[in-house]
């Protein structure tokens, strides 16, 4: 058997084929790379966006040169935190669950729109392991911006505001159980909405004040159709769906309540509501990039959302913006490669694909236009 040593050596030494000896954490003290990685060039790349110094590796004793190390278990070239890689690069499994969810929740909600009632073995379907797979950290971050959404809006929002909702329930520890109950009322959150006319929800420019108060009902109607299920004795849900559009200062709808009567649930639900309504083209808006969107949550915490759930979620999605590639405002392609979480209101510090670095928070005549997709990225490569 060979003998090897561990050796520490600084990120700019690093080479391609190096076998990593410890594993890698980042300051957050989450598993980046395990202990008997090889190292590819990608990788040494991404460890530069994470601000790793050095990396301790395995060696051969001299005398064992040229011969395998084996009394170390070696593991495929990867880095557990999605955003660490080029995450433009959409990951197979995670499309094929959020289809399998997109299929099913679309029966649901047609048959709900005719019955105004839910079919509770598909909503069994939704909430298994796919529902579990798909709210899993940073790579549900950047995938729901590097997913193409197909005109069906209100599929693909219900789908994303439960995968937000059950990341940053996640990221708040919540117990299992709980958990699978705050994704299912972020999923259902405006299932109300398929008692309104479609043409009303998807009616381009300004509602009227009597087309508005219609709309408003929803969260209402939503409550109304799980009181007639199976769901009408869990309190949490029925509460997360009546009440996610309450604001702490009692300016929400559809109870006016303020911030002791709202339920914890429908508090997480608005977050991720306003950030994936912000995110997405809609017919009478376009998206924002997301750090427009985390100014319009901070002015929104001051007394509407609550502010350890909004700071919590933001320096949460900071960090998974690392290493997405973003369009300046003046054309500029560059890749994300830090941000200072500890301010909320920072924005990040990119580069170009040619090399060059920008702090976008010295830059007042620069700012980033957009998230890039798999497709606007090609042209990198």
């Amino acid at each position: 058997m060979s003998q090897i040593i561990l050796k520490r050596y600084p990120l700019a030494e690093l080479k391609a084929g190096m076998i990593v000896g410890k594993t890698i954490y980042d300051h957050f003290e989450r598993e980046l790379i395990t202990k008997g990685t090889i190292l590819t060039k990608q990788i040494i790349d991404a460890l530069a966006t994470y601000f790793v110094s050095f990396v301790t590796i395995a060696e051969a004793l001299p005398e064992d040169s040229g011969k395998p190390i084996e009394n170390i278990k070696f593991s495929t070239p990867k880095i557990k935190v999605a955003a660490t890689l080029d995450a433009y690069v959409i990951d197979q499994d995670f499309v094929e669950s959020y289809y399998v969810v997109f299929d099913a929740l679309k029966q649901l909600f047609s048959i709900s729109r005719y019955t105004g009632n839910i079919n509770q073995h598909l909503l069994a379907q939704l909430v298994n392991h796919h529902f579990f797979k798909l709210s899993d950290g940073f790579k549900a971050i950047t995938h729901l911006h590097n997913l193409s959404r197909d005109g069906y809006y209100l599929l693909h929002h219900s789908i994303n505001v439960a995968i937000l909702s059950g990341v940053l329930g996640r990221w708040l520890h919540l117990p299992k159980q709980e958990l699978h109950n705050l994704i299912i009322a972020g999923l259902l959150h405006d299932i109300g909405k398929t008692q309104i006319d479609k043409e009303l929800l998807n009616k381009p420019g300004k509602l009227t004040p009597i087309e508005f108060k219609e709309v408003k009902q929803h969260s209402k109607k939503g409550f109304d159709i799980l009181q007639h299920t199976k769901l009408f004795e869990n309190k949490d849900i029925l509460l997360g769906v009546l009440q996610h559009h309450e604001r702490l200062d009692g300016s929400g709808y559809p109870l006016g309540v303020t911030a002791d009567k709202i339920h914890k649930f429908a508090k997480i639900i608005a977050i991720a509501d306003i950030y994936d309504a912000m995110a997405s083209n809609k017919v009478y808006a376009g998206k924002k990039n997301p750090f427009d969107i985390f100014t319009e949550l901070s002015n929104e915490m001051t007394n509407k959302l609550d502010t350890h759930y909004c700071v919590l979620f933001i320096k949460n999605v900071c960090h998974a913006m690392i290493g997405n590639w973003a369009k300046l405002s003046n054309g500029m392609k560059v890749k994300i490669i830090y941000i200072d979480e500890t301010r909320i209101s920072s924005l990040p510090i990119v580069q170009s694909n040619t090399g060059d670095f920008i702090d976008l928070n010295k830059e007042n005549d620069i700012t980033i236009v957009e998230l890039l997709s798999a497709t606007d990225n090609e042209t990198l490569n």
